[in-house]
């Protein structure tokens, strides 16, 4: 299976601009993964979560989340049932290039829709960052 975390900060297309936060996007991330692994009665499988870029901060996230909440949702059962995370290129200490974003994005906000939650996640002193 495979989930696809758009990072793009500039769409000319507002309805791709991803406005949820970090904690929005894990929670996706596993009701589908819970919703897939009930359908197809692989419940009890292991789980190994493969991430690339921003895509291992949303994979990370979900085991802090998982571990914090422990409320037997869908973020608690992925976090249960990881056995493995393989992460590419993740930027756990942030990216120096998210200040330039911030002015890029601020610039193309006023003709396009833009993408901040990204941005702020990426910025070195960012809380998301800090948690993880």
């Amino acid at each position: 299976m495979s989930f696809v975390y758009d990072s793009t900060i500039i769409h000319s297309d507002s309805a791709y601009v991803t406005q949820g936060s970090l904690d929005h996007e894990v929670r996706s991330l596993c009701y589908l993964v819970e919703e897939q692994r009930s359908s197809t009665d692989s419940s009890s499988r292991p789980i190994i979560l493969v991430a690339h870029s921003p895509g291992g901060l949303v994979c990370a996230t979900s085991i802090v989340l998982g571990d914090r909440n422990a409320q037997g949702d869908d973020v608690d059962a992925v976090a249960r049932n990881v056995a493995g995370m393989v992460f590419l290129g993740t930027p756990f200490a942030g990216s120096n290039a998210a200040k330039w974003g911030e002015l890029v994005r601020k610039i193309f906000n006023v003709v396009k829709k833009t993408d901040q939650n990204t941005l702020k996640t990426l910025k070195g002193n960012s809380h998301d960052l800090q948690e993880l």
